[in-house]
Parts: C-alpha cells; structure tokens; sequence
C-alpha cells in the first residue's frame, strides 16, 4: 500500500497515516469512555451505600476516565504498548471490513436482502478467523492483506447471495 502511495499519490500516504491515528484515537475514546462508565455504574456505586448526585456521578466519571487515560498513555509508550499497536489497528480495521457491504448495502442498495447481509457477515467473519485465527489462506500468491480479502469476502457474497434471494415483483 505504501508503495502504491509513493508512486503514484505521494500525498495520499499522509492521508492513510491520518486514518489511522483517527482510527486508532476513536477506538481508544470508545474504551476509555465504556470503561469508565463500567467502573462507575457497575463498581464503584455498588461499594458506594449512598446514591451519588448527577454532578458526583459526573466527576467520579471525569476522574476515572483521566487515570485511565494516564495508565493507557503510559501502557502505550512502554516497550510491550508499542509492539502491540498496529497489529491492534490492523485487527479492528480488518474485524471492521465484515461489517462494510452489509451496512452500505441495507440502506442504499435496494436490491439487498437480509440473507445477503447474513450471509457477507457470516462469511467475512469465517473469512476473519481463518485468516486470524488459523493462518488460513497464508500462501496465497497474490500480494493483498487480510483485510483486503475479508472486504472482498463481503462484498462478493452480499452481491451474489442478495440477487439469487431477490423477491420477484
């Protein structure tokens, strides 16, 4: 991918670094955000024998999404953060593709049915936990990525199986 970049859109490389830091920052935003609602609702104010007020909910919440902020950032800068980091990116863009046709396809395509979306979601996410899971598909001779075949997967499956189901009218 990056040579295809350098070649013929140098420019574009910094746009692929952009999607993912952005994709890497809403994924984090979305943990922190859930883990501190976790830890206040379901921890914190089951030990607590008093109902917290909205404003004490709130700061409790503010409070612990910053120290886990710090315990992250700092995860995230020593030696066994940085050896994760991109093949945790890689993993929730490729986890993500599956899901792509089906979503565009459901409310653009008219043509789609519900056993296309099943079935790009059933076999994309086959298609993942072979390639994850079990190192299938390993010795393809083509040089694409994961998830460039799981969002092949998709959108074959998808188109095929929603025009063979179509409804006739």
């Amino acid at each position: 991918m990056s040579e295809m970049y350098r070649r013929y859109l140098p420019l574009g490389g910094s746009m692929i670094v952009l999607a993912v830091f952005a994709c890497g920052m809403s994924t984090i935003d979305s943990i922190l955000l859930s883990l501190s609602s976790i830890f206040t609702r379901d921890i914190v104010e089951k030990v607590i024998p008093r109902p917290l007020s909205e404003t004490a909910r709130y700061q409790l919440a503010k409070t612990i999404s910053v120290i886990m902020l710090v315990v992250v950032a700092a995860l995230a800068i020593s030696d066994i953060g940085r050896g994760y980091l991109a093949p945790l990116v890689t993993f929730g863009a490729t986890f993500a593709a599956f899901l792509l046709w089906p979503l565009l396809g459901m409310f653009v395509w008219k043509k789609s049915t519900k056993a296309g979306v099943m079935s790009a979601m059933s076999l994309s996410f086959l298609t993942f936990c072979l390639l994850h899971f079990f190192g299938g598909f390993s010795v393809l001779p083509i040089p694409i990525g994961k998830a460039t075949i799981v969002f092949f997967v998709g959108l074959f499956s998808f188109i095929t199986v929603s025009l063979l189901t179509q409804q006739k009218t």
